[in-house]
């Protein structure tokens, strides 16, 4: 619980810097800034922590959330870190993306099911099964 609470406070840290660097923060001002939260886990209270992270990044910037609901993942694989493979470099979101990244040490979530649409941009590969995962 304590390595989400980081994280979570690291990604609000984070998402304030972007907004001061950007001018956000003048009220009048305020460029919308639009952003996707991805929450998922058996073991969280997501809709609360939603709730408080989206409340506490509005007081500093106007942002329009998406909704993203195509994948199903309900398990990981053990903390490791995991080369990542890019699947798709002309797309324009991985054009900084190192194509040498490796993650930091945490899990592998499993992607059980993508809906109709979905494009993978990147993949890592199990140490248990060898099996690719998106």
């Amino acid at each position: 619980m304590t390595l989400k609470i980081i994280s979570t406070s690291l990604f609000i840290t984070s998402l304030l810097a972007l907004a001061a660097q950007f001018g956000f923060a003048a009220e009048n001002k305020q460029k919308l800034l639009r952003a996707l939260l991805i929450t998922g886990g058996c073991c969280h209270n997501l809709t609360l922590q939603s709730h408080k992270l989206t409340e506490a990044v509005a007081q500093h910037a106007k942002v329009d959330w998406r909704d993203f609901l195509d994948v199903t993942s309900r398990r990981h694989e053990h903390k490791s870190r995991y080369p990542v493979k890019l699947e798709k470099l002309a797309h324009p979101i991985l054009k900084e993306m190192p194509t040498d990244w490796v993650t930091t040490k945490d899990e592998l979530y499993v992607i059980e099911k993508k809906m109709p649409g979905v494009v993978s941009l990147a993949s890592s590969k199990s140490e248990k099964t060898a099996r690719c995962i998106p």
